[in-house]
């Protein structure tokens, strides 16, 4: 039996989605394309210095998706596209010119060290932060299948007010869970969380989201701080603040995901046991 195509049908709901942001007025050239990051041959792309991932031929990354365990999905505000053109970000390889990870943007470094780390931790083991390198973040990133989606498609600049996203999700919501549901992820790295210091206070436009269409995260209590729990489901959403937030630390944007997320693995061992029965064709 063959595994679903998950990236032809991520396609087909972003061209209904852009089909609509263009009805609707929308610059087609502001509209970012998303979804499983691409795993095929890694080029230079042509007058840049950008080094870009191809969809692979074969179209690997159905079947690497579809095995993974967890399916991590970075639900993040908007692409950052200042006065430029959008672009396809599941092309982005995270390199600079000398094809290293590209530290000069926070983002970069934050994504592919909190995949890392969430990619290795089980219920008996973890990452710290600072046993991660450059090198190995960057090696993990090209090989292990994760995704991202914008909930706006609209790029913006540096920030993206809640105003602004909140209008975005509202009008294309419907074409926001088709794409989150088509993807049927394990773990919500939800970017963008708000708050003035204690769970109640809270606000993340991603995670009301898909509360308010299917899901159902629990909070999981202050000891698995910013950790929330679907338990008919079996899926994790975390409540994370932008991976690039300057006013936190590299180290604390870690841990908020990725140790309390062992902390939770620990308590909950069945969490990624589950997971693989629950795989579908």
């Amino acid at each position: 039996m063959e595994t679903k195509n998950y990236m032809g049908q991520n396609q087909k709901i972003l061209n209904k989605w852009q089909k609509a942001f263009e009805m609707n007025g929308g610059d087609s050239n502001k509209f970012c394309w998303d979804g499983i990051m691409f795993k095929g041959k890694l080029e230079q792309e042509k007058g840049t210095n950008n080094w870009a991932r191809n969809e692979s031929e074969d179209h690997i990354e159905n079947q690497l998706w579809f095995e993974a365990k967890p399916r991590i999905l970075f639900l993040t505000k908007e692409q950052n596209i200042k006065d430029g053109d959008a672009w396809d970000l599941r092309i982005e390889s995270y390199r600079n010119s000398d094809k290293e990870l590209d530290v000069k943007y926070k983002f970069n470094r934050m994504l592919v060290y909190i995949l890392y780390g969430l990619a290795n931790t089980t219920s008996d083991i973890t990452v710290k932060f600072d046993d991660i390198t450059n090198k190995d973040a960057l090696k993990l990133a090209d090989e292990h299948p994760f995704a991202r989606i914008n909930c706006n498609k609209e790029g913006g600049e540096d920030s993206c007010p809640n105003t602004r996203l909140s209008d975005a999700m509202h009008i294309y919501g419907t074409y926001l869970l088709e794409q989150i549901n088509n993807l049927d992820a394990d773990v919500f790295v939800c970017c963008g969380s708000t708050y003035s210091g204690y769970h109640i206070d809270k606000k993340n436009l991603s995670l009301d989201f898909l509360n308010h269409n299917g899901y159902d995260f629990k909070y999981a209590g202050d000891k698995f701080n910013d950790i929330y729990y679907d338990k008919e489901k079996n899926k994790l959403a975390i409540d994370s603040f932008h991976i690039s937030y300057p006013f936190k630390k590299d180290e604390y944007l870690y841990n908020q995901c990725v140790q309390t997320y062992y902390q939770f693995l620990q308590v909950h061992p069945n969490f990624l046991k589950l997971l693989r029965k629950q795989r579908v064709r």
